[in-house]
């Protein structure tokens, strides 16, 4: 995976005033911290996720439901219980479902039916 830099995000292209408008916002919540220091743990990040690894809570469930409808949703439980995450629509089948799960970074094996 590519490295960015702070140079390559200030293209003025549609794509690098998002990452500079991200960059911006991640130095205000951490103002400590380098922009360099904060791409190296975006890349970091994105790496860890990009190798099939996600950064999930050991502890969290992922529950495959079936609505009233008969439509599918995945939900993100966390150990308090609580949806912490999830499908934003509803699937009309099944695998769109599990597609849709798996392209937010869940594993097909940590979804339980």
């Amino acid at each position: 995976m590519r490295k960015l830099t702070v140079n390559q995000i200030n293209t003025g292209t549609h794509e690098g005033r998002y990452l500079t408008a991200a960059l911006s916002k991640l130095m205000e919540l951490y103002p400590s911290e380098t922009p360099e220091a904060i791409l190296n743990h975006l890349h970091d990040t994105a790496e860890h996720i990009y190798d099939g690894q996600p950064l999930i809570g050991e502890d969290d469930m992922f529950k495959l439901v079936k609505t009233r409808s008969g439509q599918f949703r995945w939900k993100r439980i966390a150990p308090n219980s609580r949806t912490v995450g999830g499908a934003t629509e509803p699937y009309h089948n099944r695998t769109d479902c599990l597609d849709n799960a798996r392209r937010n970074g869940v594993p097909p094996y940590m979804i339980e039916e």
